[in-house]
Parts: C-alpha cells; sequence; structure tokens
C-alpha cells in the first residue's frame, strides 16, 4: 500500500512539472499580471466591424511590463497605465493614457489569455462600458484585436 501511494505521488509531481508554464497564466487569473509581460504582435484586427489594413499591424505592437503599456514606437509611440480584473468574466483590463489628447481617461475592455495567445476587445470611446464579447459589430465603436507573443 504504501508503495502504491509513492508511485501516485511520483506520477503526480512528475504531471505537474510537465505542464507548460503559459497554460498555468491562461487557467489561474492571479497569474494573468505575469503572463500578459512581453511583446505581443497583432496577427488580426478589426476596427469598428472592419478589418484593419495589414500596413497598420506594426503601429499594434503591444509591450506590457509589470506597471505600463506602450504601443506603437517612435513619434506615434503611447504609453498607458492598465489594470487587470481577472475575476470578471470576461475578464477586464482597463487602460488609462499617460499623454496624448485622452491623457487621464481611463477605458475598460476585455481580455483573453492563453499561452502565447492574446486577445482584446477595446472601446474606441472613453464613455462606453466595457464589452461583454469578443466582437467588433460595425458601428460599435469597438476595436477586436489577436496578438502572437513576440519572440
Amino acid at each position: 500500500m504504501k508503495l502504491r501511494g509513492r508511485i501516485f505521488f511520483l506520477t503526480a509531481l512528475v504531471c505537474l512539472s510537465a505542464a507548460p508554464a503559459g497554460r498555468i497564466h491562461a487557467d489561474d487569473g492571479k497569474l494573468d499580471a505575469q503572463g500578459i509581460q512581453g511583446e505581443w504582435k497583432v496577427v488580426e484586427a478589426v476596427l469598428n466591424g472592419k478589418p484593419a489594413p495589414e500596413q497598420l499591424y506594426e503601429q499594434f505592437t503591444f509591450v506590457f511590463t509589470a506597471e505600463k503599456l506602450t504601443l506603437g514606437s517612435g513619434a506615434s509611440k503611447r504609453e498607458f497605465n492598465y489594470q487587470l480584473d481577472p475575476a470578471k468574466k470576461p475578464r477586464q483590463m482597463t487602460l488609462t493614457p499617460l499623454d496624448g489628447p485622452h491623457k487621464g481617461k481611463s477605458v475598460s475592455g476585455i481580455y483573453e489569455l492563453k499561452e502565447d495567445d492574446l486577445k482584446l476587445c477595446l472601446p474606441n470611446d472613453d464613455a462606453q462600458t466595457p464589452p461583454t464579447e469578443f466582437k467588433s459589430a460595425e458601428g460599435s465603436k469597438l476595436g477586436l484585436f489577436v496578438f502572437k507573443r513576440g519572440k
């Protein structure tokens, strides 16, 4: 009986240690803050119900650090404070611009983080309530972004 218990314990330990770290981020909202950090490249973007031109994708590179989000680079670079709320369903992200014409005006969207895939749906209007689904219909004033983690 003792041998059977040890075998079960060792098997469980091996299975848990073999689980990919990114998978944990997708299943445990408490770890989203760590899992979202890094560079994310847009692979799909829909703005107000219409596909964004692919040449704009480079402008939609997002870089998350522990405290802020940087969008774009050079003269078009924008920085935001961000907060994640993984307890909400769907999970919510609040962005507050640190510069530009909307400085200090927070906007809340939704996010989904799965390993090296990130999906964001953000309103294009600071007065809007957070979206409830990952969809950007015509006239919705929503942007839907699908990202892959940068290499």
